[in-house]
This record gives C-alpha cells, sequence and structure tokens, in this order.
C-alpha cells in the first residue's frame, strides 16, 4: 500500500509524532536528501527515550523489497528478520510499504475465494469432491 513518508531524518520528534497521528500509521518511511529510503520508524520506536530526530527514531537502512518480490518471500523476510514491515523500492526509490495487515488481508481473501470455490465445487470433507448425483448415504 501507499507509505507514510517523512521527508527529512533532520525532523523533530514532535513532528514525526504529528505525522504518526495525523495519517494513522504504525510505520513511516524516513527518505534522505536524494529521496531514497534512510530508515523507518514504528510506532514502537517513538517510545526511545533521548531520541529528538528522525534520524535517532529510525532503523536506518531497513530491510526492503522489491515490487517483483513474492507474497511468500515477503512473508517469509518478516518471520526471518522479526519484523512488521517491509519497505518496496526500486533503485532505492520508495514505491510503498507492505504491513503483516497487508498479508493478514490478503490470507482473508484468499480464504475466502477458497470457501466460495470450495462451495461450487460441494467439497464435502477433507478435500474429496462429491457430485450432486451420489446419494447422501454414500461417505465421500
Amino acid at each position: 500500500h501507499a507509505a507514510a513518508v517523512l521527508g527529512q531524518t533532520t525532523r523533530a520528534r514532535q513532528e514525526v509524532i504529528d505525522q504518526f497521528r495525523e495519517k494513522f500509521c504504525r510505520h513511516m518511511l524516513v527518505r534522505d536528501a536524494a529521496g531514497k529510503l534512510a530508515g523507518i520508524i514504528s510506532n514502537r520506536d517513538l517510545a526511545k527515550t533521548g531520541a529528538q530526530t528522525a534520524e535517532q527514531l529510525m532503523t536506518p537502512n531497513p530491510i526492503a523489497i522489491a515490487p517483483e518480490t513474492t507474497v511468500n518471500q515477503a512473508i517469509t523476510a518478516m518471520i526471518q528478520h522479526h519484523i512488521s514491515a517491509l519497505p518496496v523500492v526500486r533503485e532505492g526509490r520508495i514505491l510503498g510499504v507492505v504491513t503483516t495487515t497487508d498479508l493478514l488481508m490478503t490470507l482473508q481473501s484468499t480464504l475466502q475465494v477458497l470457501s466460495s470455490v470450495a462451495k461450487e465445487l460441494n467439497v464435502r470433507s477433507a478435500g474429496e469432491v462429491c457430485s450432486e448425483e451420489e446419494p447422501a448415504e454414500v461417505a465421500c
């Protein structure tokens, strides 16, 4: 989805907090002066004591993915690195972000489609398909 992006690493802590509130987000990407991904700030990072700028709050050089990355690869990266957001970049330029919420919504949509297909196929148990002509007493 579209990423909440903070334009400068030098933004003051309160400006960062205000941006989080304004955009209702849990992650914010930070770009450098050249417009490339510099870091990521999560809402949990806002609790860091002593941090006064976006640069001090952010995780620099975050793990990122390309637009061609599959859902499976994104999930694997999140699990392996214990993270909940992956910036999507091409040549350092921010294109978006994939979050655990995005992946859960994808899973939910997939399950709904599978449920619909199963109903159309008249699946009765453990993946077996019964035709409508079979008598009800036949265990499928």
